[in-house]
């Protein structure tokens, strides 16, 4: 699999994921747990989709000064698949307030509740993708010892 990042920017990529999931803790640890307003979900909203504006023209400015032709169409690609996780989100708002409804979570709770899922999320995501990592290793292994044996057999067929 190739990628249009070099190890740096992967390295700064994951340090500013982390940052961010820094802030958004230590503010939801320094607000305490309260009952999120209209008016404080839209600035969130509006700092996080501001993030990922900059950071997709930073993306594309990258690409487009390195000479890299798919500059354009890695930039579409990127703000397409913003745009459908967003839309994926809103989605999910639904499902969190029929489970919180359900569990009776109190509104002060949920905030922390909705936290713990998503570094859960984050977590079998990095353990998923580390798995696919490990199993196309082995399956390349175990391709590579298939030739390595048909060639093998191939070769004291001809012999004979």
């Amino acid at each position: 699999m190739t990628s249009i990042a070099t190890p740096t920017m992967w390295a700064v990529f994951t340090v500013f994921v982390i940052l961010a999931l820094l802030v958004d803790l230590l503010m939801l640890k320094s607000s305490g747990p309260h009952k999120v307003t209209t008016r404080e979900a839209l600035l969130w909203s509006m700092c996080w989709i501001g993030l990922a504006a900059v950071f997709n023209y930073a993306l594309w400015w990258y690409l487009d000064y390195t000479g890299n032709p798919d500059a354009d169409r890695i930039g579409m690609e990127f703000m397409t698949g913003y745009l459908v996780e967003k839309a994926l989100a809103v989605d999910n708002i639904f499902v969190f307030l029929m489970i919180f409804n359900y569990f009776a979570v109190p509104a002060p709770s949920q905030q922390r509740v909705l936290i713990y899922g998503v570094l859960g999320a984050i977590v079998m995501l990095v353990e998923q993708a580390t798995s696919t990592q490990r199993l196309r290793a082995e399956q390349a292994g175990l391709i590579a010892h298939c030739d390595a044996k048909t060639a093998s057999t191939e070769r004291r067929a001809c012999v004979q």
